[in-house]
């Protein structure tokens, strides 16, 4: 009886595993079937787009041809237009670059109308997908931008993250400025990575930026300033505005800005920020120690920085000790050097002999017999 029931049982699940897999097969057919067909429809809107947006590109203006003006505007209402414009100006934006004449095209024939009825995607990412493809075009109108700054606040992190790209792609100095100080410090996460990224792909002209961020950095909040001194580093910008800044960051009370600020003058060099940095290896915190000493190698080798880097390779933070190893190395000669390995104190000779390893000054061989020698003396 038992028997018959377990013949039972399994023919059940059989028939269940066949069912689930004839339905699974279905599904993945019918997916590939509707792709191919998408796929035909927009070939099939390609073949009359692709010409007209060549040659507008390279030829004409609407203004000089108004019946090109009409062909695009037909074509612009047709099933899977938007998905065959996309191709167009992707592959013109990759041989060319994203000119201002291809940004003034996608701005006339682009309507945000069409992109929100747009079926591309499901409902709960057309938003994001809408902002993805401002951004892409480098739309810079009123209505792209408001959409835009209401999304700053989204619960979705991808409509946050292309709202940012739509503001940095459109160019305007102002529009990323006012944007970087909305979300530093907002209700909604935004990792330090992703805003610098946003001011370093920012579509306009760097000096631009720069002087819409040295304008509203008074403004700014604390956040906003952080990523702004991360921001003048990586692009090493050295005028003296953005130097005289940074200096007076230096020392600021919040201990982030100050990091940052200092960060600046190793990747900048600016006599006058020797003096920041020397007392820098003195403050009581002992991140801004170890940057400082970290620092001190890029042009700020005097005597008195010398004498502070010296001292603080006795620091007892191992990351302050190891820094003002690596600057030590850099700044001093043979005989400072060989004073520390020799020297009573082992923590600061130990770190020492591994940055020379690190570095390539001595090979493992002498590392292990110094270290070997002094640790008999010790004995």
């Amino acid at each position: 009886m038992s028997k018959g029931i377990s013949i039972v049982v399994i023919y059940i699940m059989f028939v269940a595993m066949a069912c689930v897999l004839s339905v699974v097969g279905a599904y993945f057919i019918k997916s590939l079937f509707f792709r191919k067909l998408r796929e035909r429809k927009i070939n099939k809107v390609l073949r009359f787009m692709g010409p007209h947006f060549a040659l507008h590109m390279s030829e004409f203006y609407i203004d000089d041809a108004p019946e090109l003006g009409l062909d695009i505007n037909k074509m612009m209402s047709a099933p899977y237009a938007l998905e065959a414009f996309a191709r167009c100006y992707g592959e013109y934006a990759l041989k060319h670059g994203y000119t201002e004449k291809a940004r003034a095209f996608a701005a006339k024939y682009v309507e945000y109308a069409a992109l929100l009825k747009c079926r591309t995607v499901r409902n709960k990412y057309r938003t994001s997908f809408i902002l993805r493809m401002l951004a892409e075009y480098r739309i810079n109108t009123a209505e792209a931008n408001s959409l835009a700054f209401r999304n700053l606040s989204s619960k979705s992190l991808y409509a946050r993250e292309s709202a940012l790209a739509v503001i940095g792609n459109a160019g305007d100095p102002r529009l990323v400025a006012r944007a970087l100080n909305e979300v530093s410090g907002g209700p909604h996460y935004y990792s330090e990575k992703l805003l610098v990224d946003f001011l370093d792909a920012f579509a306009g002209a760097k000096s631009d930026l720069s002087k819409a961020l040295l304008e509203g950095f008074d403004s700014f909040g604390i956040e906003a300033k952080r990523i702004v001194a991360v921001y003048f580093a990586n692009c090493k910008d050295g005028s003296a505005s953005v130097r005289g800044l940074m200096l007076s960051c230096a020392g600021s009370l919040d201990m982030e800005l100050a990091i940052r600020a200092i960060r600046y003058f190793g990747w900048v060099t600016d006599p006058a920020a020797a003096g920041p940095i020397i007392k820098g290896l003195d403050h009581e915190y002992w991140e801004i120690r170890a940057v400082s000493a970290r620092v001190c190698k890029y042009g700020y080798g005097g005597p008195e920085a010398l004498e502070a880097v010296g001292r603080r390779i006795y620091d007892q933070n191992w990351h302050v000790s190891v820094n003002s190893a690596y600057a030590l190395t850099e700044m001093a000669d043979c005989e400072k050097i060989y004073g520390v390995v020799e020297g009573p104190n082992r923590q600061a000779a130990e770190i020492l002999l591994y940055v020379m390893l690190a570095k390539g000054m001595i090979v493992y061989g002498q590392y292990d017999s110094l270290n070997s020698q002094y640790e008999l003396q010790d004995s």
